[in-house]
């Protein structure tokens, strides 16, 4: 490689050129032209060579170097170029991200169609301290701002990477703690509680159902195992509307065994004195 091209290189790693000058320099170069300095950047007229005598850098230009080291290769250069990275974009993600960022890392973010809005914008969503392969991450897998935002609306908080991630691969919608809160489930809901009863099959209008039964204190537990049981919100108030309340989770799952339900206690008749207990109703039944 020229002294020239080097000195054009290291002007662009000190920020002194953008890649569309260094670019044009390189080009006006390859095809035998004397290039000169941009007009405006009149500072740098002291750090130009004329013409281009100047012993080449001690320092050898690694192929592979970070731009935070200072070097860029040509190869590195065409890279950026061919990827759509221009001087803009570097300013823009460096200030985005908060640092400083490699020409790997460029490379990456550019190729994953990551803009430095959609950055900006899922930091102020609750993930403020995301690392570039993390970045890339969730955007590849179609992460969206206003899908964090509807998590935290939904009353999660404080949410790490991780969270967001098995959320969203789970396929929790970000609607759905607010569903499940608004339905009854008024405890802070944990991404574990969250997962499960997605996987379960759930909907926040079947624990707002279940609410409104007798039971009392709805856990997230009886919400899935009365779910995985197949018993329904009306299997309860049938029960209770033919006078039985009151029961457990467990017990209702035995009388729904023993096939007991609100028309086979109707059909009872008058419930005085009867032992309503789980056990006796379930003697009763397999007795008729």
């Amino acid at each position: 490689m020229s002294v020239e091209k080097l000195h054009v290189l290291e002007m662009l790693s000190a920020g002194k050129l953008t890649i569309e000058e260094a670019d044009a320099l390189l080009a006006a170069l390859d095809k035998g032209d004397d290039p000169a300095p941009p007009a405006a950047r009149a500072d740098d007229a002291a750090e130009w060579p004329a013409p281009f005598t100047e012993a080449a850098p001690t320092v050898p230009i690694s192929r592979t170097a970070p731009m935070q080291a200072g070097r860029l290769t040509l190869d590195q250069v065409a890279a950026l170029r061919n990827a759509g990275v221009n001087g803009e974009y570097i300013g823009e993600m460096r200030e985005a991200v908060g640092r400083s960022l490699t020409f790997d890392e460029l490379i990456a973010l550019r190729n994953a169609g990551v803009k430095p809005d959609w950055v900006e914008e899922m930091r102020e969503n609750g993930l403020p301290e995301l690392t570039v392969t993390q970045i890339v991450a969730l955007r590849n897998a179609g992460v969206r701002p206003d899908y964090l935002e509807g998590l935290i609306d939904g009353g999660l908080s404080a949410l790490t990477y991780d969270q967001v991630i098995d959320l969203h691969n789970a396929g929790v919608r970000a609607d759905t703690a607010e569903g499940f809160h608004a339905a009854g489930l008024n405890h802070e809901l944990t991404v574990a509680q969250l997962i499960a009863l997605h996987n379960a099959g759930v909907q926040p209008d079947e624990v707002e159902a279940l609410c409104e039964t007798d039971i009392k204190h709805l856990t997230v537990a009886d919400v899935i195992t009365l779910k995985n049981a197949g018993i329904r919100a009306d299997y309860i108030e049938g029960l209770q509307e033919a006078g039985l309340t009151g029961f457990t989770v467990p017990q209702l799952i035995g009388l729904r065994d023993a096939g007991i339900d609100g028309d086979f206690i109707e059909g009872l008749g008058d419930l005085e004195g009867l032992d309503l207990t789980p056990e006796s109703l379930a003697q009763l039944r397999q007795s008729r």
